[in-house]
């Protein structure tokens, strides 16, 4: 019995021991094949390994650094190595390159440079000549044209020709005003160019008779001009603004007065050369000029002996520069050195500018200005036609301040209004001679006088596009106080006046033309030979209003129609010499584009 419950606790035993051992097995079986699919799942992965170094802490922080594609944050040392950088060392994080790229354009951009937009009239022509006649037997002509005989060389010419038999019943009133110049251009390099001009005048008028003791001194009077003109330039610019210019050309001219025992001639000669050296500067929109002129001539008077001589000799330099695309400055100064049959003597010549855009469509500009000028013989007998011979040429010294502010409320129209104010030295003014013989006095032609004098002028205007390209009008009125230093008025200026003009295209070959113009009442003078004014009188005002129509045939004929002096106002631009009344003009128009 005993041995029997022996065996059966020795056979249990032994069970437990073989279920115990198999569980083990299976145990450590498990875990090899677990620890073997790992080894072979790792193996053919394609994710990276992870090291515990590198793993990112990330939280709801948003920043991002332009460039930087990682942040690695090295564990949890709570002593980080610092690594000390030069200040001046650029980041290592990205170039310059990127650095620019990334940033936001608006950072990047200047403000828009002013923009300038001129009106179209018409396309550029080869040849464009109007020729027609008018009332009082006066033939017209306006020629020009150019040839271009490769890119680099042309040739071009121009042609004024107005003439009339004269409009006056009791005198002879005809005259006749020539022009002609041409000029050749070449390019000698990518760089550099080449112009050679040359050009003739030769014209006359008719004087108003003076009364003498033997009835008229002298019967039909007349002015008759002869002139020629040459001159040559070179251009060198490397680009828009950095090279060089320089001029030499001269002048002869010569009028011969027909007017009996009063009359008499004048020739003139007149030299110039100038060279103007122009460079950048360091910033932008900066540019540097260094200019030097000089100008001379010798004239002769049939009433004087000899020749007189007269100078003018400019040296100095330019700065310019256009601040933040908002403010262009300009200033200029120089030496000026003047000489003349009356003294020698130096100048200081200065000129500073200023224009500032307030808005793109709202612009404030001044200007500071002083220089000597000389009129030469040939200008003043193109300003006053009925101008002695016995003129003496003196230099005059003008100071000149203004302010303008001008607003373009749409592209091609705008508004302005300027004040400026005027102060000289020896300020040229014409004023009539008087004639003195045993009958007594009369007033005889001009002559060329010289005091201080100062002017005071306000003005305002409007250019407006009503249709663009299609439809124009302008017009401008001023007021102003010409003076002499003690208070007198200056002869011949008005104090207040207008020009206006209308033009519109109705289609592209019918344009039509108007024009209205008005000058107050003026003050003469006459010189009793001792130089103050011993008498004045006044001038009348006057309308003079115009207007014209052009008709094109075909695209390169057509024909137009003139009226000058509508109103056929009986006016006197200088006193003693009564203008022309209404006329009517046609003829015909060429262009070849």
């Amino acid at each position: 019995m005993q041995t029997e419950l022996h065996n059966k606790v020795c056979r249990m035993k032994r069970s437990g021991y073989l279920v115990l051992l198999l569980t083990f097995g299976t145990i450590i079986l498990s875990a090899t094949s677990v620890y073997a699919q790992q080894q072979g799942d790792a193996q053919n992965s394609l994710l990276p390994e992870i090291d515990p170094q590198d793993i990112e802490i990330r939280s709801e922080f948003k920043a991002r650094f332009p460039g930087l594609r990682r942040q690695p944050i090295l564990g949890f040392n709570p002593e980080p190595s610092i690594y000390q950088v030069a200040s001046d060392r650029q980041p290592f994080m990205e170039t310059q390159e990127e650095v620019v790229a990334n940033l936001p354009i608006t950072d990047l951009s200047r403000p828009s440079a002013p923009e300038y937009e001129a009106l179209e009239y018409s396309n550029e022509k080869r040849l464009f000549g109007r020729l027609g006649v008018g009332s009082f037997v006066s033939p017209e002509a306006e020629v020009w044209g150019i040839n271009r005989f490769s890119e680099k060389s042309y040739v071009s010419g121009s042609l004024d020709y107005h003439s009339s038999s004269g409009h006056l019943d009791k005198e002879n009133s005809s005259f006749r005003f020539f022009n002609a110049d041409g000029e050749i251009a070449t390019k000698v390099n990518q760089n550099t160019s080449i112009k050679f001009s040359a050009g003739t005048d030769n014209s006359f008028n008719r004087l108003y008779e003076l009364e003498s003791s033997g009835g008229q001194i002298p019967t039909g009077p007349r002015k008759q001009y002869t002139g020629f003109n040459t001159g040559l330039s070179l251009s060198s610019y490397k680009n828009s603004v950095a090279g060089l210019d320089a001029e030499v050309n001269y002048r002869w001219f010569d009028m011969n007065m027909e007017s009996g025992s009063i009359g008499g001639t004048a020739t003139e000669s007149v030299f110039n050369a100038s060279i103007n050296k122009d460079w950048t500067g360091s910033r932008l929109h900066e540019t540097f000029v260094l200019h030097a002129s000089g100008k001379g001539g010798s004239y002769e008077l049939s009433s004087q002996n000899g020749s007189q001589n007269w100078m003018t000799l400019h040296a100095g330099g330019r700065y310019e520069r256009l601040l933040d695309y908002s403010t262009q400055i300009t200033a200029d100064a120089s030496l000026v050195y003047t000489s003349n049959s009356f003294e020698d003597k130096i100048y200081p010549g200065f000129t500073l500018k200023a224009k500032h855009w307030i808005h793109d469509n709202l612009t404030l500009s001044g200007s500071l200005s002083g220089n000597p000028r000389l009129h030469t013989i040939e200008q003043l007998h193109q300003l006053n036609r009925f101008l002695n011979h016995q003129t003496q040429l003196r230099h005059t010294y003008k100071v000149d301040v203004d302010g303008r502010l001008n607003f373009e409320y749409f592209s091609g129209s705008s508004i302005h209004a300027k004040v400026s104010y005027m102060q000289a030295q020896n300020y040229a003014y014409f004023a009539r001679s008087v004639l003195t013989n045993f009958t007594g006095t009369q007033r005889g032609y001009y002559t060329l006088n010289f005091r201080d004098a100062n002017r005071l002028k306000g003005e305002a205007g409007v250019t407006h596009q009503l249709v663009p390209h299609r439809l124009w009008i302008n017009a401008k009125a001023y007021v102003q106080n010409p003076r002499f230093s003690n208070g007198d008025d200056i002869p011949f200026e008005e104090t207040w006046g207008v020009n206006s003009g209308f033009s519109v295209k109705v289609i592209d070959k019918l344009k039509i033309e108007a024009w209205a113009d008005y000058i107050s009442e003026r003050k003469t003078a006459d010189l009793d030979g001792s130089s103050p004014v011993s008498e004045s009188q006044t001038l009348k005002g006057f309308l003079l209003l115009g207007g014209q129509i052009d008709v094109g045939i075909t695209d390169r004929i057509g024909v137009y129609a003139k009226m000058l002096n509508l109103l056929s106002q009986e006016y006197e631009i200088w006193s003693g010499y009564e203008e022309r009344p209404f006329q009517a003009y046609a003829g015909i128009t060429v262009k070849l584009n």
